[in-house]
């Protein structure tokens, strides 16, 4: 497939991308929102939600890994790549996301660089997913199939890496300057941090974007609302104490 690269090797990485990216993007979770992962698994083995992903390990942390008792690894994997088909196609973006990487290729004229964990059968729906939402600006997707996204991001070159899940993050510690985690369930509650760049969502990225491209960190673009300090946008109503 010409869109979309699964598992390539850094020459083919270097042939595909037009330059070295400064970003690049995690899809689920980061700029796909997968509360339809969540739901068709559940429907799928009749469980609830609590008995999916509420689980936690010895350590008290929540899990990453979908598990359910009595099903194996690779029928659970298996049918993640059977809902990730029929209904990642009609996933939603996580909020904000087409404004800020909109704002990102502005800033920089590249392209966003998506490096996502997928059966290489999904590739196509990636590809269309991403052409549905970002529209108008230009992207490349490169799916990791059996392969270390690590591996994958050295080859890439990026400076900045964002995404939820905990170990890739940790893993990338060394190998890219800013591994960047996005704030999900799953990645909090660990001793350790897996990075000092932590994003509620992806508005957080704005004045490293703007650090980086040579504009005063505070700048900020118009059309996208604000995070305060406490966490709420200005169209949002703040908690008021007595």
């Amino acid at each position: 497939m010409s869109d979309v690269l699964i598992n390539p090797d850094e020459y083919e990485i270097e042939d595909y991308l037009s330059k070295t990216p400064l970003f690049a993007f995690d899809l689920d979770s980061v700029l796909s929102n997968t509360e339809y992962l969540h739901e068709g698994i559940c429907k799928k083995f009749g469980v609830g939600r609590f008995d999916l992903d509420e689980g936690r390990s010895t350590e008290g942390y929540q899990r990453f890994q979908f598990q359910i008792p009595g099903v194996s690894n690779n029928k659970m994997y298996a049918a993640i790549h059977e809902i990730v088909h029929d209904e990642g196609p009609s996933a939603l973006p996580n909020p904000f996301t087409h404004d800020v990487l909109s704002y990102y290729h502005k800033l920089t004229r590249d392209p966003i660089v998506v490096v996502t964990a997928r059966h290489r059968d999904n590739a196509q729906i990636t590809y269309n997913w991403l052409k549905l939402w970002l529209h108008d600006i230009p992207f490349h997707a490169i799916v990791c199939h059996g392969v270390p996204k690590t591996n994958v991001l050295i080859n890439v070159g990026c400076d900045y890496f964002v995404d939820d899940r905990y170990k890739t993050i940790d893993n990338l510690q060394g190998h890219i300057m800013h591994p960047v985690i996005y704030t999900q369930p799953w990645n909090q509650g660990r001793e350790r941090q897996a990075s000092q760049l932590r994003v509620r969502d992806l508005r957080d990225l704005i004045p490293i974007f703007n650090i980086e491209t040579g504009l005063p960190p505070a700048y900020w673009p118009g059309n996208i609302p604000y995070p305060n300090r406490a966490g709420y946008t200005y169209l949002e109503e703040a908690p008021i104490y007595a």
